[in-house]
């Protein structure tokens, strides 16, 4: 016999163990830490960028200091230099650009690996509660023992 009422006490119960899981992993994890991290692998990345961005200004500084050391003798050579110039920036913009969306990405990408994991893990263990509810003592006693077994394996990972 179907019970719209067995149900919804069975999708309640989830909802509560699915959200205790989820209040004690934030409350377990050293967000300190974590945003130390972070902020150090970002300052890394800026500077790797910065290093970068002068590298490739270093490797045209060259060519473009012989054009800008010269004076312009004409509107057409101060024209010229500004295109240069103008130039030499376009690109230390496009490096900076580059290098944030690309640290942008691997933060994105990061974040949907970690929501990944947390919901394949939420998965298994909501088969696991399904399983020992089904198992051989079934009814009250079996749900117990599953959840008190998913309590043992969630402190022990």
């Amino acid at each position: 016999v179907f019970s719209f009422f067995e149900m919804a006490k069975e999708v309640a119960a989830n909802v509560q163990k699915s959200s205790s899981e989820i209040v004690q992993s934030v409350a377990v994890t050293d967000w300190g830490k974590e945003i130390r991290d972070f902020g150090s692998a970002l300052q890394q990345d800026t500077q790797d960028m910065a290093d970068e961005a002068k590298e490739t200004i270093a490797t045209t500084q060259s060519e473009n200091l012989e054009r800008l050391a010269k004076l312009p003798k004409s509107k057409e050579e101060v024209q010229e230099s500004m295109e240069v110039l103008g130039n030499t920036l376009e690109t230390f913009g496009k490096n900076i650009i580059g290098g944030t969306s690309e640290l942008i990405s691997q933060v994105t990408e990061t974040v949907q690996q970690e929501l990944q994991a947390a919901s394949i893990k939420h998965k298994q263990t909501q088969q696991e509660m399904r399983k020992a509810k089904q198992g051989p003592r079934g009814g009250a006693a079996g749900a117990a023992e599953a959840e008190e077994e998913a309590r043992r394996k969630r402190f022990e990972a």
